[in-house]
C-alpha cells in the first residue's frame, strides 16, 4: 500500500487528497514500526481508505488526459475487463482505467498508457515493446517482470528493464543463425565412393546431417 500511496502523493494536485494521503502513509508507517501496533489496526477500515483516496487520485490523473474526450478508447477498457489476448497495438490508451484488467498476453506494443490506470492488472505475457509507460499509474517492478519488453519501452524513472528484456531485444535483432546451406553431392560422384557405393562406415549424407544438427543446437 506504501508504494501505491507515494505514487499518489507525486501525481495529485488537490491539496485534500495530498493531506489525506500523507495521513494514511504515517498511520502505515508507525504501525509497521511496532508489532502492538499492528495488531490494532484496523485493516478493514484501513484497505477501504487507501482504495478511497488512490480512486480519487487516478480520477484526478485520468481526466487530466482526457480533457478533449475519451473518443478514444474502446468501450471494453474498463476495471476487471477481460483483455486477454487481445490486440491493441499502436493505440492511444491514455487515461484508460484498467484497474484490475486481465490483460495476460496482450498486445500492447507501440501503445501510449500515460495516465493509464495499471492498480493490480495483470501483465503476464502481454507485449510491450516500444510502449510508454512513463507516465502510468500504479505500475509495479513486478508487473514489468511478468510481461515482455525492449530497449525501446519507456519506462517511469524509478524503474529498471527486467534482465529478460534485453536479451529478447538483442535475440530479435542479431536474428537467429541459419546453418550454411550445403549442396550434397550424388553418391556416385563423391570421391569416397566407388561403383555408387559407399565407402566407410558413416554415408557423406548421414555426415552432413549429423553436421547441420550440430549447428542447430549451437545456435
Amino acid at each position: 500500500m506504501l508504494w501505491y500511496l507515494a505514487e499518489a502523493t507525486s501525481r495529485t494536485f488537490d491539496p485534500d487528497t495530498s493531506h489525506q494521503v500523507n495521513e494514511l502513509r504515517m498511520t502505515i508507517e508507525i504501525a509497521i514500526a511496532g508489532t502492538q501496533k499492528v495488531l490494532s489496526l484496523n485493516l478493514g477500515d484501513m484497505h477501504a481508505r487507501v482504495r478511497s483516496v488512490l480512486m480519487d487520485v487516478s480520477e484526478e490523473v485520468r481526466f487530466s488526459y482526457l480533457a478533449t474526450g475519451d473518443d478514444h478508447l474502446d468501450a471494453a477498457l474498463v476495471p476487471g475487463a477481460d483483455l486477454m489476448g487481445k490486440n491493441m497495438k499502436s493505440r492511444s490508451l491514455c487515461g484508460a482505467d484498467l484497474r484490475g484488467a486481465y490483460l495476460i498476453a496482450a498486445d500492447l506494443r507501440d501503445c501510449d498508457l500515460s495516465g493509464a490506470d495499471l492498480l493490480g492488472a495483470d501483465l503476464r505475457d502481454a507485449r510491450l515493446e516500444g510502449a510508454d509507460l512513463s507516465r502510468t499509474l500504479y505500475l509495479t517492478q513486478a508487473q514489468l517482470s511478468a510481461a515482455h519488453g525492449d530497449a525501446h519501452t519507456r519506462l517511469p524513472s524509478d524503474f529498471s528493464s527486467p534482465t529478460h528484456w534485453t536479451k529478447n531485444s538483442l535475440r530479435r535483432h542479431s536474428g537467429a543463425r541459419r546453418p550454411a546451406t550445403t549442396q550434397q553431392l550424388p553418391v556416385s560422384q563423391h570421391p569416397k565412393t566407388s561403383g555408387g557405393k559407399v565407402s566407410g562406415s558413416r554415408s557423406f549424407t548421414g555426415r552432413i546431417l549429423q553436421m547441420t544438427q550440430v549447428s542447430l543446437r549451437r545456435d
